[in-house]
């Protein structure tokens, strides 16, 4: 039986000069990859076939090209960083720029890959590339170009760039167990008509809630056949949309809100990764064209109406999701510049502590600061982000969370969970210069989650709440299984 090195993921459309990349990898290094029209066996189960090849190669090449990625494409590599997790001394990623690829490294890599150091193939299969690529599957450094390193066998040892301690191993595998059995307790409460309850099971659908769901779900999401019953949900999301192109806040009638459409696009967008051309694109064309015309002169977004001053979680939300759907949905027109002066916004409306208020001119909020600090991150703004974890650090109470923010746009109140959104922003953007903070902020936003959901203090509110904590324990999740502070 072969020794396969490495597992090659790969849209099949690139499948041409894939297969000739590992053909260059056996004839020219003695590398060994897995391949499947190389190692699928006629009349097995193909997915259980790939699912063992995985886990038995200690290397995954993760090929980008002009084509994109497909949708096992996407499932395969996200289920490699899972198990990065699992033995970071033994494993790596290497995402692998093909021939023909665009110029923008950061557009080509999603986000989630861009800790991980890529090979550029762009201009060809060079012998200098190709030497950097066999290095990094053997796990040494590729040395000086020109074939000065000698060559030695294959072996499956490295050096990984930080051990994961006692603590993170444990929290992996907790939040692995909570994200398990929540999305279980979600699907249970799913109403007949595809939505989720807006509080607690049996309450009405609620477009802002659900919306929200599908997004913190599916951001974990793994396998396309388990994405079923998110897409009824988020179907019924935009079936419930307002004339004008946005999504009430409960249903039909209600005013268009920032948060509800910015959330669906995020959904759309991530529903987008896991099964292609799921939707029409005019529907998340729709949401953004929604978006756009609500952007005020400022930079902005309100949280209802455009005579009512913009509001910095509103605008945070805005802007992750019209960021989100330029990298996965493609560039639109006036997109970029929206987001450029939207992040102005966001840059000129921070405090002198570091904090951002509700709106401009108010005094900093925990909660508010770590949604800001959380979405900035997303779209790929770390270090200026992670210039208010003094802030938060800060602000931390003695029971290790942080105090919840009540916004009051026009005639409503809207309660942003202090413990959820302060942890994703930590988590996110500071975790290794604050880790101490992070891990007494986990502690304390455990405290809400009820077995199967995290609940809101002694409310009855249960949903919209378990939607923030899941986001926030991702956050810490995928923090814990980055690399290092340099990715």
């Amino acid at each position: 039986m072969v020794s396969h090195h490495a597992f090659i993921s790969y849209n099949s459309q690139d499948g041409e000069i894939v297969h000739e990349i590992a053909r260059r990898l056996v004839q020219d290094k003695g590398i060994f990859c897995w391949l499947d029209v190389w190692s699928l066996i006629p009349g097995r189960a193909w997915q259980n076939e790939i699912e063992a090849a995985i886990s038995n190669c200690d290397v995954m090449l993760v090929a980008l090209g002009k084509h994109g990625v497909g949708a096992w494409h996407h499932e395969e590599f996200r289920t490699a960083i899972d198990l990065f997790a699992e033995k970071p001394d033994e494993r790596r990623v290497i995402p692998l720029l093909l021939p023909g690829a665009g110029p923008d490294a950061n557009n080509l890599i999603p986000q989630f890959l861009r800790r991980f150091t890529y090979i550029d193939l762009r201009s060809g299969i060079t012998p200098h590339q190709l030497d950097r690529l066999a290095a990094g599957i053997r796990g040494e450094p590729p040395g000086p170009p020109g074939g000065l390193r000698t060559s030695r066998p294959f072996t499956t040892t490295s050096s990984a760039p930080r051990e994961i301690s006692p603590w993170e191993r444990r929290t992996l595998s907790r939040i692995d167990s909570i994200l398990r059995v929540t999305e279980r307790w979600v699907s249970s409460i799913q109403n007949r008509d595809g939505g989720l309850p807006s509080d607690a099971d049996g309450t009405s659908s609620c477009t802002w809630t659900s919306a929200g769901m599908v997004y913190a779900i599916n951001r974990r999401q793994r396998t396309p056949a388990s994405a079923h019953w998110l897409r009824r949900t988020l179907t019924w999301v935009l079936d419930n949309r307002n004339r004008d192109g946005g999504v009430p806040l409960v249903i039909p009638g209600d005013p268009s809100i920032t948060d509800a459409t910015a959330q669906a696009l995020l959904a759309c967008a991530e529903m987008q990764r896991v099964i292609p051309g799921w939707e029409p694109e005019t529907t998340s064309d729709d949401l953004i064209d929604w978006l756009l015309n609500r952007q005020q002169p400022s930079g902005g977004w309100a949280w209802r109406t455009s005579d009512e001053d913009a509001w910095t979680a509103s605008t945070a939300y805005a802007l992750h999701a019209l960021s989100v759907a330029n990298d996965v949905l493609g560039e639109r027109p006036g997109l970029r510049d929206a987001i450029t002066s939207g992040l102005s916004w966001l840059r000129d409306t921070r405090n002198d502590d570091c904090g951002w208020g509700s709106q401009a001119g108010r005094a900093s909020q925990p909660a508010v600061s770590g949604l800001a600090m959380f979405c900035l991150t997303e779209i790929g703004l770390r270090e200026f982000a992670a210039e208010s974890g003094d802030y938060l650090r800060q602000k931390q109470n003695d029971e290790g969370g942080w105090q919840s923010t009540i916004d009051r746009p026009t005639g409503h109140s809207i309660i942003r969970f202090g413990d959820a959104h302060a942890l994703a922003g930590m988590a996110s953007a500071a975790y290794f210069d604050h880790e101490d903070v992070v891990r007494r902020g986990f502690d304390a936003l455990i405290k809400s989650f009820k077995g199967s959901y995290f609940q809101y203090g002694d409310t009855a509110m249960k949903t919209w709440p378990t939607r923030d904590g899941l986001l926030a324990i991702s956050a810490v999740a995928s923090s814990v299984r980055a690399p290092g502070p340099e990715y």
